[in-house]
């Protein structure tokens, strides 16, 4: 293949394909349209099986590199669906003179400019392709009925019977009411403001998520593939084992408690930590015990706990989180991981236990996203190793996400 080198960093490189010279045995035609300028998808070239072994290998070679762990990496258990699967999109739209507008997804390589994406998005989930299609149709001329701003960053979540829109980057309201009129799938309009937090413009102040998950605010995090997320929930319960009746739980990053309110079912103690407050709540109405705000600020509170449940933003632990743990972290904990790079960082760094056991899951189909838990065990300790050395996570990111 010729390619365009765009990037060129001392571990690795990028660049754009010109021109295959001879197709691999696993080469297939995209399905989409928008695939060779979109920055949504990146492996709709390679056929399913093919892409599931590159996600094995992208994992094994970050633990192996970058934290020394030598571990059999099973899977990755193949998602129930390789399209119209997300419930969550965010779509960037701007703002051009004469009222025109430009809405939809980075180009790849190209960050800066937006490849438009009218209908026919086919990783979106139908409810979320039908709300994208009606919010498009009903925002009006020059987009008048959103938020006013250059740049909006717009993230469409599904809920029952439809979509909750929320907008960052602009300011006012816009006719957020007109809106939600026009767009029969639109439930709810929200705004993100300037500190961080979110004001509903328009529409249901709390509709139910879809999934049964309960009201959630717009700023809570949930899995963008919801039927691939149970195999999550299953292997944190085999990591947990079979005598969690009373034992303490710590669920740290819970989001909406989705772990812990499945270990709560089998009779554990749960405590949950979310900075969110939003989920915070849905996680108290599901009948956790929830410490709101940063695990880094909160761990010490939790501990000790018989078993802990972590799984942090793509960014991974903080290095006050790992401390800790190593003083006084639990005889087992579960890590679930979306980066593996910063997984593997991660792992080198709490040096007191040893991996059972890595299962992937392909939780984001078309993408180089791969999704990792990792059962941990304390009464094993891994050999010394040297530190984490500075960079060590400096790995291509995959677009997609």
């Amino acid at each position: 293949m010729e390619v365009e080198v765009i990037a060129s960093k001392k571990r690795w490189a990028s660049g754009l394909p010109l021109r295959v010279l001879t197709p691999g045995p696993d080469r297939v035609a995209p399905p989409c349209g928008h695939y060779l300028r979109c920055g949504g998808c990146s492996l709709q070239h390679l056929a399913y099986a093919a892409q599931l072994r590159a996600k094995g290998r992208i994992v094994t070679e970050a633990l192996r590199r970058i934290g020394q762990v030598e571990a059999l990496v099973e899977g990755p258990e193949p998602s129930p669906s390789q399209l119209h699967y997300r419930t969550r999109a965010t779509f960037h739209l701007r703002r051009l003179p004469a009222d025109r507008i430009v809405a939809g997804f980075n180009e790849v390589g190209r960050p800066g400019r937006i490849l438009d994406v009218g209908t026919g998005c086919l990783v979106l989930s139908p409810a979320l392709a039908a709300g994208w299609t009606e919010l498009r149709q009903a925002w009006g001329v020059g987009a008048r009925r959103l938020p006013a701003g250059r740049e909006l960053r717009l993230t469409l979540r599904e809920v029952e019977q439809g979509v909750v829109l929320t907008v960052a980057g602009g300011h006012g309201a816009g006719d957020a009411g007109s809106l939600v009129e026009r767009a029969p799938s639109l439930k709810a309009v929200w705004a993100v403001r300037e500190d961080g937090g979110t004001t509903r413009l328009a529409g249901e102040a709390r509709p139910a998520e879809a999934g049964g998950v309960g009201p959630l605010g717009p700023g809570a995090f949930t899995q963008v593939n919801p039927a691939a997320a149970r195999f999550l929930v299953d292997w944190v319960g085999e990591c947990a084992g079979a005598a969690i009746a009373g034992v303490d739980v710590l669920d740290a990053y819970a989001g909406a408690g989705a772990f812990g309110r499945a270990l709560k079912a089998r009779g554990a103690h749960v405590l949950a930590i979310e900075a969110d407050g939003h989920a915070a709540a849905a996680a108290r109405v599901a009948g956790l015990t929830v410490l709101e705000g940063k695990v880094e600020d909160r761990l010490s509170e939790a501990l000790p706990v018989g078993f802990a449940v972590l799984n942090p933003p793509r960014s991974g632990l903080d290095a006050g989180v790992s401390a800790q743990l190593e003083r006084a972290g639990p005889p087992r904990m579960a890590y679930v991981s979306c980066d593996p790079a910063t997984l593997a960082r991660d792992l080198r760094a709490l040096r007191s236990y040893a991996v059972e056991w890595v299962r992937t899951l392909d939780m984001f189909p078309q993408t180089a996203h791969v999704e990792c838990v990792v059962s941990l065990d304390r009464r094993r300790p891994t050999t010394d190793l040297p530190a984490v050395a500075p960079g060590a996570t400096e790995l291509p990111q995959p677009t997609g996400e």
